[in-house]
């Protein structure tokens, strides 16, 4: 058995040792939750609308005729919300009691759709991966915003950038932080791809397939990370079925752009099989050479496909399900500029991932539910040069497995959870690159906790983690130094206290402090990184981030609008990245970037105001401004997006709704030692959906139009800017049917 084995059979053994005496308790008797959607008015059914069980974040599709069902739901009060296209997202409380609960939900129509599902401003209301959320994109505003990857999909959120080496590579920033300092999960678990390491490494996630994207803050973002300044992104995409279905329904999408020639398509089905309900899902995904005003950015297309099979059985003792899924890119990073390789890097790369969970309904009282769920998952990178050489070689195997307890009421608690977390990675590379093969292992135990009295809600959550980072291999380096193991341990900790006022508002008050041990390549690179044309050295000597964090929340939600003023200031010690040495190693000619430790001081404010000007017609406008410094003596940090935001005019009438919107970003011109300023710009965009019902099936439609005026403008974020300005005008089309 080799090392990787014997570390995974311990920690299973370990969980199994956990688990096996509180599977011994006996089950309280589940609930049938059932119901039918309606228009408020007409009182028609209202098919294909999405259910969300809130506290438990289970989901559910309505049939044509708007009836649902959820089964294996304890006894307890929840909040369940709809959302559909046309119609404002409803919310509405209900006492589920066994062995069946039926439930009306009236849906009134709506002529605008709002931005996001904000969720805090009511403190009854909670959603999503385990509960309170920052926002969710989802429906209408999904499909409007839809683009080729997960960070373009949400880059005009407040708060949120894209950062890029080429159209293929972009990754999410939140508040002028990215990479490791981000976490990316998809269905609740981490991607096992090395996008964190590098910005020349894809997302390997394909949003096309997403049923909606949460962006999680706060305490509970604890129970996923204990890096949380920032927040933690959910795609959901669904492959373990949550629900039951009687008979086959789904849906297909086809999206098409013209600035790239891109074409890509993807279909996902659910069928009653086997006494459970199986989930089918594929999507391919081509385009070419994106187009700027001032000509092809070339090596610049990418190519993906990607699909999933899981399969679910919900029954009143609890629920099982497994799932597996493929992702495989190729793609092409642009050369030709400083930091990049001068003749550019083709990149492929490969992930298939393995899950199974299970969830029992526990004994009353107390605890409401227990859920176990591992997730294996094997992903391979490689950079080829002109002439398919091999330059360097990726390698990664990543396990992890989480044991997550609710809990209805303890005390004055209530919605509480307590979770057990193992994660393993073990990594290898080669090529040009001589960084040693290396295992991590990370050990963590995480409670989260809600008490609320009259207009006070108070959440607060505590995460222990210890870690161990271990080349296979312990020796010297001439380049490094000591190349061994290491050990990391330390403490989490985040509380927000929420207050209802007069008039419609509410005020949030939260403090954080997040840590971050450094990542196996932080500590062990040695050697050239061809895509990213850098020599990168770590730093076996580092020690761990530690990071606190202040944040200050005002929001007005009166009727016909909603108006949200954030601040927040984080200070971070031991900041950890490549700090460029201004030395060119001999061997390579390639310039030196060392990791490195500092502290490091971000603070910012974003700000959304949405407002109904009559029936048909609204107007939204966010902005958000992040500002980052090295500590002391506040010099800039290297990527730190400039002010940016976005004006938009929205109008809806029954099944048509559109958008014109104007997108800006002021100048940077606070740049670090190695970076050069980049003028502000101001873009139009504009969208347009309709949506028709034929027989049994559901049909969108949303055209839309990117840099209307086809305007010469550049991100500070893309790396790639010095040779080429951003994407051109942009006709985009995406087509969904629901059946």
């Amino acid at each position: 058995m080799s090392r990787t084995q014997q570390l995974i059979f311990r920690a299973g053994m370990a969980l199994w040792a956990i688990l096996a005496p509180v599977s011994g308790l006996p089950q309280v008797r589940t609930a049938v939750l059932q119901g039918q959607v309606r228009d408020r008015d007409t009182g028609e059914g209202l098919g294909w609308t999405s259910i969300l069980l809130v506290e438990l974040g289970r989901s559910a599709t309505a049939h044509e005729d708007g009836r649902f069902e959820i089964s294996n739901v304890p006894p307890g009060t929840y909040t369940l919300r709809a959302f559909r296209i046309g119609y404002e997202n409803t919310s509405v409380r209900v006492e589920v009691r066994p062995p069946r609960t039926v439930v009306e939900i009236r849906m009134p129509s709506t002529a605008v759709m709002m931005q996001t599902v904000e969720v805090t401003s009511d403190l009854e209301a909670r959603k999503g991966l385990a509960g309170t959320l920052g926002s969710v994109v989802h429906g209408v505003r999904l499909r409007h915003m839809l683009a080729r990857t997960l960070a373009e999909t949400l880059a005009q959120e407040p708060g949120l950038a894209s950062s890029s080496m080429g159209p293929a590579t972009a990754r999410p920033v939140l508040r002028g932080m990215s990479g490791h300092r981000v976490a990316i999960l998809e269905d609740g678990a981490g991607t096992g791809d090395l996008s964190a390491t590098s910005p020349d490494h894809a997302v390997a996630i394909d949003p096309l397939q997403a049923e909606r994207i949460e962006i999680l803050r706060g305490p509970e973002a604890l129970l996923y990370s204990p890096n949380v300044l920032t927040g933690v992104l959910n795609v959901v995409r669904g492959t373990i079925p949550e629900q039951q279905t009687d008979h086959l329904h789904g849906a297909a999408s086809l999206q098409a752009e013209s600035v790239s020639a891109g074409l890509a398509g993807g279909m996902g089905l659910l069928l009653p099989i086997l006494s459970g309900t199986a989930r089918v899902d594929a999507s391919l995904r081509r385009m070419g050479d994106v187009r700027t005003p001032s000509g092809p950015l070339r090596n610049s297309g990418l190519t993906s496909a990607s699909a999933a099979m899981g399969w679910g059985l919900n029954r009143t003792w609890g629920a099982i399900g497994i799932s597996a899924l493929g992702y495989a890119a190729r793609y092409g990073v642009p050369g030709g500029f400083v930091g990049a390789h001068p003749e550019g890097v083709t990149v492929e790369m490969a992930r298939a991932q393995l899950s199974a969970q299970a969830e029992l309904a526990l004994h009353g009282g107390s605890w409401s539910g227990l859920l176990f769920k591992q997730d294996a998952t094997l992903f391979a990178l490689r950079e080829l040069e002109s002439g398919g050489i091999v330059g360097t070689d990726y390698a990664l195997f990543a396990y992890q497995a989480r044991a997550l307890a609710r809990q209805s009421r303890w005390g004055p608690f209530r919605n509480g959870a307590v979770a057990l977390e193992i994660r393993y990675r073990d990594f290898a590379a080669g090529g040009g690159v001589s960084t040693p093969a290396a295992w991590m292992l990370n050990l963590a135990l995480a409670a989260y906790q809600e008490w609320s009295s009259g207009p006070w809600l108070l959440r607060a959550a505590l995460r222990t983690e210890g870690s161990q980072v271990s080349p296979y291999e312990e020796r010297t380096s001439r380049t490094i130094g000591a190349i061994r193991s290491r050990r990391f341990g330390n403490v989490a900790t985040a509380v927000t206290l929420a207050r209802t006022l007069p008039y419609h508002m509410d005020v949030r008050v939260g403090l954080t402090r997040a840590f971050r041990a450094p990542e196996l390549e932080e500590l062990y690179s040695e050697g050239p990184h061809l895509a990213s044309y850098s020599f990168e050295v770590g730093n076996p000597a580092l020690g761990q981030e530690v990071g606190y964090g202040l944040e200050f929340s005002l929001r007005w939600s009166p009727p016909g609008g909603r108006l949200e003023l954030t601040g927040y200031r984080n200070r971070i010690y031991g900041y950890i990245f490549p700090r460029p040495t201004g030395q060119i190693n001999p061997r390579t000619l390639l310039p030196v970037y060392q990791y490195t430790g500092t502290d490091a001081l971000f603070w910012g404010a974003e700000g959304t105001l949405e407002w109904r000007l009559m029936s048909s017609w609204a107007l939204a406008t966010s902005a958000s401004y992040v500002r980052a410094g090295f500590v002391p003596g506040d010099a800039p940090l290297p990527m730190i997006p400039p002010p940016q935001g976005r004006l938009e005019l929205r109008y809806g009438s029954g099944p048509l709704s559109a958008m014109l919107v104007l997108r800006w970003a002021a100048g940077q011109n606070r740049v670090h030692a190695f970076e050069e300023p980049t003028p502000g710009y101001a873009v139009f965009d504009a969208s347009v959906q309709y949506y028709w019902t034929r027989g049994a099936c559901l049909h969108t439609l949303v055209l839309g139009a990117e840099n209307l005026t086809n305007r010469l403008y550049r991100q500070h974020l893309s790396r790639i800017k010095a040779i080429m300005p951003e994407p051109g005008r942009n006709v985009k089309l995406l087509y969904r049917v629901y059946f």
